[in-house]
């Protein structure tokens, strides 16, 4: 994880008992990372690198996600069954940014409140082809011709379910 142009590492002492921090290229994740070792990999808010989707808003079709899930499948790779990905719930991210009405959105529960939550974008259709299914979904403030003053849930944490 980056921030402020600086790695993220835990304070010295915290979890080196339990965890295994690994900062890395996430690129080259199957080169970094024995395969199936790891139970989470975290990277929150960044898939639009790849995806060249924030200068791209207004023409989301015509993004190219096979490089987004040449890097799932990498990930997958190296996750242990039931391992985590965390992509976090950046709107472009997901390419969500043109929900624009109900219609869009699908119903579910979530620790038994009923949230509405936008789940078939082709980057999520890329990650379920890739061997993962959605576990928690994150609240996100979403913006649309008219349908400005929506919240939704975007699936923000994924799950291996097998190997690819």
């Amino acid at each position: 994880m980056v921030r402020g142009g600086k790695y993220f590492i835990p304070k010295q002492g915290l979890f080196e008992d339990v965890i295994n921090f690994k900062v890395a290229d996430i690129t080259s994740i199957d080169r970094e990372l024995a395969t199936q070792k790891s139970g989470v990999v975290v990277f929150k808010n960044s898939l639009y690198h790849l995806l060249g989707s924030r200068t791209s808003r207004d023409n989301y079709k015509n993004i190219d996600i096979k490089p987004a899930e040449e890097l799932f499948k990498k990930i997958n790779s190296v996750l242990q069954d039931k391992g985590l990905f965390l992509i976090g719930n950046l709107h472009h991210d997901h390419l969500s940014e043109k929900i624009e009405s109900s219609k869009d959105l699908q119903q579910i529960y979530q620790d038994g409140k009923k949230i509405s939550c936008f789940d078939n974008s082709p980057i999520h259709q890329a990650l379920r082809r890739s061997g993962f299914a959605p576990v928690f979904y994150d609240c996100e403030k979403t913006g649309g011709k008219s349908f400005a003053d929506l919240s939704c849930y975007l699936p923000s944490v994924w799950k291996k379910i097998r190997n690819i």
